[in-house]
């Protein structure tokens, strides 16, 4: 037991490198994690040793070369990566969008692959970097997909949220909508994420049938018709069922 908090405690370390601040100090990271002086050296010599984190004079600390490495590896072997690339390049060139490959783990959103074109809008979020399941389509059409004994505590534990972005007041108006999102198989949303954008997302289910992710496509909110709106909705729909079926069915 000892030897495995310690180890979990060690790779929290990494867990502290965001958007929000790219490099510590070992100062910084004691009064973060109340880590004794000799145990936090201790870690960080064995992530340094590893190419996890990199030290530069002063005594800073930021992510190291063997994430690069890891990258280039998840790019080359992540099935969803695999299944998704084409579906999504298509998917951009046919409505001038941004087509994003969404992975879902621990409550919380990652792009692990986006194709775009000139006429694309620029967005809040591209490739590594995380979103909050709080709002925006993508994050409705995951959790629309999960079981209700599933989503329920999710939709509990974010209910401020959604009650902020008007989708429902009670744990119960939010489950219906999620619900109606299901029956129609996409979640569209406008200027959620970024402003003047709009995301259409449709969940990417993997062989135990449950979502692991999302198609989305973002667009300039531009005034659509009904016909067009519908039109993108079903091709996102349409590649999301492809990228599932190949996840379900691998050759």
């Amino acid at each position: 037991m000892g030897d495995t908090n310690s180890l979990e405690r060690m790779l929290s370390i990494l867990s502290v490198f965001s958007d929000e601040q790219y490099e510590w100090t070992a100062d910084e990271l004691i009064d973060f994690f109340g880590y004794t002086r000799p145990t936090l050296y201790r870690y960080l010599k064995i992530l340094t040793d590893a190419g996890l984190v990199s030290s530069l004079p002063p005594g800073r600390y930021l992510l190291g070369p063997r994430v690069v490495e890891l990258d280039h590896l998840l790019r080359m072997s992540d099935p969803l990566i695999l299944a998704g690339t084409q579906v999504a390049a298509e998917l951009a060139a046919q409505f001038k969008g941004t087509a994003m490959l969404i992975r879902w783990y621990r409550n919380r959103m990652v792009c692990i692959h986006h194709e775009t074109t000139p006429q694309a809008p620029m967005v809040g979020y591209m490739r590594g970097q995380p979103m909050g399941m709080s709002h925006g389509s993508t994050a409705r059409a995951i959790i629309a997909a999960l079981p209700r004994r599933k989503a329920l505590p999710l939709v509990e534990s974010l209910l401020s949220d959604f009650r902020a972005s008007g989708f429902g007041e009670t744990t119960e108006a939010v489950l219906t909508n999620l619900r109606k999102i299901k029956r129609q198989g996409f979640a569209h949303s406008r200027g959620e994420v970024t402003a003047g954008v709009n995301g259409t997302s449709a969940p990417i289910i993997d062989g135990s049938r449950m979502p692991i992710g999302a198609l989305c496509l973002t667009q300039h909110d531009t005034a659509l018709n009904a016909s067009d709106a519908m039109a993108v909705a079903k091709a996102v729909m349409q590649g999301a069922a492809a990228i599932s079926d190949k996840l379900a069915n691998p050759a």
